[in-house]
């Protein structure tokens, strides 16, 4: 993501000349969406955290799928529940594109 965020910054600001495919509006619209996939992460991750698990990382894909992974040594089906009903709530996606997973 950082090298996709430095290409398109150069290019909405007009340090680099961007190809025919992107031009200055495309490449803000695309800049704008890995910001609020990466403020949707972050949000993710602290309110996971915030129910009671030592970390969590999430991932959110350009598709809308979002991965999540909890530092746990299981987890069960209510806290799954939990978890995706933050992603639902603050990453704006449907239950079938979330992926919850536990790591020890």
């Amino acid at each position: 993501q950082k090298d996709e965020l430095k290409v398109l910054a150069q290019a909405t600001d007009g340090t680099v000349a961007t190809s025919t495919a992107i031009n200055s509006l495309e490449a803000q619209e695309q800049l704008l969406a890995i910001i609020r996939r990466a403020e949707a992460e972050s949000t993710v991750e602290t309110l996971v955290k915030q129910k009671g698990f030592d970390d969590a990382l999430a991932y959110m894909s350009d598709t809308d799928n979002v991965d999540v992974i909890v530092k746990a040594s299981s987890l069960n089906s209510q806290e799954v529940a939990q978890i995706s009903d933050i992603v639902v709530r603050h990453a704006d996606v449907s239950m079938d594109r979330i992926t919850v997973k536990n790591v020890d």
